[in-house]
C-alpha cells in the first residue's frame, strides 16, 4: 500500500476507528498482519541490493575442535541456574556440564552445536580459538 511510515500511526487509528463503528457481538474480527517484502528480479537495482545484503551477512565462524573437546567439565553444587542456550535448569544436583573460559556454564551438547556455528560465548561474546595450534615437532 506503500503508506509512508510517519503515516502509520495515524492508519492504525484509522482503521481501529472504523472497527469499533463496525463491532458486533455476533461477528467475530479476525485479523492477519503480514510483513512482506516484494521484489521482482532481473534489474540492476535488485543485484546490486542482493549483493550488498550478502556483503553484509554476519561471517560466523566456528571454535576449533580442539578448544571445544578441551572444555572443562565440571559438577554444580546445587540448582545454579540454567542453560540460556535451551533455557532449562540446571535441576540435577551433581549435575555434569560444561564451563567455558568466561566461567558460563551450559549443558555440553549445548554449547558444543553453538561452538560449531559461531566462536563466542552466548552471554558475554568472550572468543573461542579459531585456528588451531601447530602441534610442536
Amino acid at each position: 500500500m506503500r503508506v509512508p511510515e510517519d503515516e502509520h500511526p495515524n492508519t492504525i487509528d484509522k482503521l481501529f476507528e472504523a472497527l469499533d463503528a463496525a463491532i458486533s457481538p455476533e461477528l467475530p474480527i479476525n485479523v492477519s498482519i503480514w510483513d512482506m517484502t516484494v521484489r521482482f528480479g532481473g534489474s540492476d537495482d535488485d543485484r546490486a541490493a542482493t549483493e550488498s545484503i550478502e556483503m553484509y551477512k554476519p561471517n560466523l565462524v566456528p571454535a576449533t575442535r580442539s578448544s571445544i573437546e578441551g572444555l572443562e567439565r565440571v559438577r554444580l553444587d546445587g540448582c545454579e541456574g540454567k542453560c540460556v542456550i535451551c533455557l532449562e535448569d540446571f535441576a540435577a544436583v551433581n549435575q555434569l556440564v560444561t564451563r567455558l573460559p568466561c566461567s558460563h556454564y551450559y549443558h555440553g551438547d549445548c554449547i558444543v552445536q553453538s561452538l560449531e556455528i559461531t566462536h563466542l560465548c552466548p552471554l558475554c561474546r568472550y572468543p573461542m580459538p579459531t585456528l588451531e595450534e601447530p602441534q610442536p615437532t
